[in-house]
C-alpha cells in the first residue's frame, strides 16, 4: 500500500464504508433485544441501502465515461458482480435444503430462478419474505437491471435538459409503482403481502436512485446542473410521505458535497484510514455475504436453541469468515481468472 494512497482517501469510499456498516448493523441489531430508542436508531440503518444505490449510479456513470466500449462495460460487471452473488444464491439454497426452513413453494412456480435472473423484486410471490427478499437479496434485483439498462441511459445524460427528464422519468415512474402495487395489495390475494412489500422495494421504485447518482455526477463534472432536483424530490417525499424519496434527497445533497470536496488527507489518521481502505474493498461482499450467515445460524438457533448474545457472536466469526471467502476466492481469483480470460484490464 503506497503512502500516497493511505493519505489521500475518497470521501466516496467513506460514504460506502459508512452506508455498509448502517446495513449490517441493523441486520444484527434487529435480533438484539436494544432500549426503544436505540432501536430506532439502528434500523435507521435501512437507509444505507440508499446511499448504495445512489453511489450505483455514481460510480456507472464514471465508469462509462471512461469506458465506450458497451461489450467490455457489460463483461467488466458481469465479472464483477456474477460469481459472488451466485455464490452467495447457491449457499442460501443449500441451507435450505440441509438445515431446513426451506421457504414455502412459490406459486408461480419460479423458486430461485428469480434470483438468478434478478427479477426477484419485479414479480409479486405468494411469500415475499423468501422469494422477493431472500437473505436481503431484494436490492440485487434493482442494481442487476440498473447495470443492464445504464448504457442506453449514459447515452442521454450529455445535455442538462435530457438529464433532468431522465431523472423525472424516474421519479414519475417511482411514485407510479408505488401506487399500482399498493392498488394490488388491496385485493386481499395471496399476492397481497408481496404487493405491498414491493410498492417500497420494486425495481421500478429504487431505479430513480440510480439515476440521480447518475445524474450527481453531471451536475459535479457540469458546474451550471442545477440541485433544483433534489429539492423537488425531497418536497415529492414530504408531501406524499414516501420517506425512500426525502432520504434519497438528503443523501444525494451530502454525496454531492463529498464529491465537490474530493479526497481527504489522512496522513495524521493512517490507521483510520487503512482501516477505511479496508472496509471500502470488501464492501461488496460484507454487503451481500452477511445476511447469508445470518439467516444459516438463525435456522440452527431454531433447533439448536441458544441466546441472542449467543448468536451474534456466532454469525460475526462466521460472517468474517464466508465474507474473507467470497472476497479472496471468488471475487479476486475467480474474478481475475475470469479478466484474463475476456482481456479485461
Amino acid at each position: 500500500m503506497s503512502e500516497r494512497r493511505v493519505r489521500d482517501i475518497n470521501l466516496l469510499s467513506i460514504v460506502r464504508v459508512i452506508a455498509t456498516l448502517m446495513i449490517v448493523t441493523v441486520h444484527f441489531g434487529q435480533s438484539l433485544p436494544f432500549p426503544s430508542g436505540i432501536k430506532k436508531l439502528v434500523i435507521f440503518g435501512q437507509t444505507g441501502v440508499c446511499i448504495f444505490f445512489i453511489l450505483t449510479g455514481y460510480f456507472t456513470q464514471q465508469s462509462l465515461e471512461k469506458k465506450v466500449d458497451v461489450k467490455s462495460y457489460y463483461i467488466g460487471r458481469i465479472i464483477r458482480i456474477i460469481p459472488v452473488y451466485y455464490c452467495v444464491i447457491i449457499t442460501n439454497m443449500l441451507a435450505s435444503y440441509i438445515i431446513g426452513g426451506y421457504p414455502t413453494a412459490d406459486s408461480t412456480h419460479l423458486g430461485w430462478i428469480r434470483f438468478f435472473t434478478f427479477t426477484n423484486a419485479i414479480i409479486p410471490s405468494n411469500d415475499y419474505i423468501y422469494w422477493n427478499n431472500g437473505a436481503a437479496l431484494w436490492t440485487m434485483s434493482g442494481f442487476g437491471i440498473f447495470y443492464l439498462l445504464a448504457p442506453f441511459i449514459y447515452k442521454h445524460m450529455n445535455l442538462a435538459v435530457k438529464r433532468v427528464v431522465i431523472l423525472a422519468c424516474g421519479v414519475i415512474m417511482a411514485y407510479l409503482s408505488h401506487e399500482i402495487f399498493r392498488f394490488l395489495a388491496n385485493f386481499g390475494s395471496i399476492y397481497s403481502e408481496s404487493c405491498e412489500y414491493l410498492a417500497d422495494h420494486s425495481v421500478f421504485f429504487v431505479f430513480f436512485e440510480m439515476l440521480l447518482g447518475m445524474y450527481i455526477f453531471k451536475a459535479d463534472k457540469d458546474k451550471g446542473s442545477s440541485l433544483l432536483p433534489l429539492i423537488i424530490i425531497w418536497l415529492i417525499g414530504e408531501i406524499y410521505d414516501l420517506h425512500t424519496f426525502s432520504y434519497a434527497a438528503v443523501y444525494g445533497l451530502v454525496i454531492y458535497v463529498f464529491v465537490c470536496l474530493k479526497t481527504v488527507d489522512l496522513n495524521n489518521y493512517s490507521v483510520f484510514s487503512k482501516v477505511i481502505m479496508l472496509l471500502d474493498e470488501y464492501s461488496y461482499t460484507i454487503y451481500l455475504g452477511h445476511t447469508t450467515v445470518m439467516f444459516v445460524f438463525s435456522r440452527l438457533k431454531d433447533k439448536i436453541g441458544y441466546s441472542n448474545v449467543t448468536l451474534m457472536v456466532i454469525d460475526l466469526v462466521g460472517c468474517v469468515i464466508f465474507i474473507w471467502f467470497l472476497h479472496n476466492v471468488v471475487e479476486n481469483r475467480i474474478g481475475e481468472y475470469l479478466k484474463r480470460q475476456f482481456y479485461i484490464r
